[in-house]
């Protein structure tokens, strides 16, 4: 449903008129899958055990009987990347569940206000390494972007939503409530977008709120 949302929404931003090729709408099936598939993917890492019923992103072409594998960008440019997923898609497979890895003790650091400088290209950057300190043992975040609107945006949103898993005890509960914006055209999209994120962090302790 997702999917066919965002494809509709691209060909009525694109091709008002409705008139467009075989090819031309194929790109847009795979902007759209693509960009669900990213989605999905930050997922697996926020909870593995979304792997369980993990979704094959593929289509058929009716005119060609031909199945397209859909694949992000990133995962195409870095073998190690798919690779990783493989290994533990497989892990899963074979056993249906994951062995925990044993806690350790944790160190709080000291504190102290800084300024970090990220220059141009410059890669290693996550939000653990930023914001995951600061919000350690935090329990009601609310987040502030009015630019949180296309798929890599809310790619980004879901990293965070994945560090904070990382940093926050199993048992614990956080509260995030996310303060976006976008025109009324495309409200519609975010909103898909915002409601299968709260669905999708909820499992793993995060009650996830937003709004316009």
């Amino acid at each position: 449903m997702a999917i066919r949302k965002a494809f509709s929404g691209l060909v009525k931003l694109i091709y008002p008129n409705k008139q467009m090729t075989e090819k031309e709408a194929l790109e847009l099936i795979d902007f759209a899958i693509e960009g669900r598939k990213r989605v999905k993917d930050q997922l697996y890492i926020i909870d593995e055990t979304f792997l369980e019923n993990k979704v094959d992103f593929c289509y058929t072409v009716k005119s060609s009987k031909k199945k397209v594998n859909v694949e992000t960008l990133e995962r195409l440019n870095d073998a190690d990347l798919s690779l990783a997923e493989k290994e533990l898609d497989e892990e899963f497979t074979e056993s249906g569940t994951r062995k925990e890895k044993e806690a350790e003790p944790s160190i709080v650091p000291e504190l102290r206000e800084k300024e970090i400088i990220i220059r141009d290209n410059q890669k290693g950057i996550t939000y653990s390494s930023l914001f995951g300190d600061y919000l350690h043992g935090a329990n009601d975040i609310e987040l502030v972007d009015p630019y949180i609107r296309h798929p890599h945006q809310f790619r980004n949103l879901l990293e965070f939503c994945a560090m904070l898993n990382q940093i926050k005890q199993k048992k614990d509960e956080i509260n995030l409530h996310v303060v976006s914006w976008n025109d009324e055209e495309h409200t519609p999209i975010s909103i898909d977008n915002f409601d299968e994120i709260q669905e999708s962090v909820r499992s793993v302790g995060i009650n996830f709120t937003y709004e316009f």
